[in-house]
């Protein structure tokens, strides 16, 4: 598969600390994708994940990621329909059956593009973009509102939101697994 123009000679930072709190290493993409030549789709995700959602502030990304999740989980609806004007018009349109971001989590859920919990925090991931979109007063992931909302994200592992840093990181690593389920069902450039 043919990489990505911004995505060669990249060095990408996972975003996690380890537990003395300091980053971890830098990997390439390369051996990121060593075992599945594919993965660079994958790992395009984590660049842009990287890129654009990291550096942002915390309003920024609430509303942001989500909008990202709404592209992706349309490149992956339209993927498995007909390539016709009538789906373009379903998925594309202001006014269209799809053009809510909650009726494309349905109807992916509906067509199994996506698995049960993920249909979950696709939902609690749109109301939080929508809290942050249409309330003046959220300025970041520490107001009680969003930790309780991101309380309501399910991950395989037991993670525990006792904060806004922890809401914060619990929302980007959800909207990060989720970009990379999708990126399984509609690669980038579909």
């Amino acid at each position: 598969m043919k990489k990505s123009r911004h995505l060669q000679k990249l060095n990408v930072v996972t975003g996690v600390d380890t537990p003395d709190g300091t980053p971890r290493a830098e990997i390439t993409l390369e051996e990121l994708s060593k075992d599945d030549p594919t993965s660079y789709v994958i790992n395009e995700h984590i660049y842009l994940h990287n890129r654009y959602f990291i550096k942002e502030s915390d309003r920024a990304v609430g509303v942001l990621a989500p909008a990202y999740l709404d592209e992706v989980l349309t490149r992956a609806i339209r993927a498995k329909l007909l390539p016709t004007t009538s789906t373009a018009n379903l998925v594309s349109s202001d006014r269209g059956p799809l053009a809510s971001f909650a009726s494309k989590i349905d109807l992916a859920r509906s067509l199994g593009l996506i698995e049960e919990i993920t249909w979950k925090n696709l939902h609690v991931l749109r109301k939080i973009r929508n809290d942050f979109a249409h309330d003046v007063d959220l300025h970041d992931f520490s107001h009680d509102t969003i930790i309780d909302k991101c309380r309501n994200l399910i991950f395989p592992a037991d993670q525990k939101i006792a904060d806004g840093k922890d809401a914060r990181r619990a929302f980007t690593t959800c909207v990060w697994l989720i970009s990379w389920e999708l990126s399984k069902v509609a690669p980038a450039g579909t």
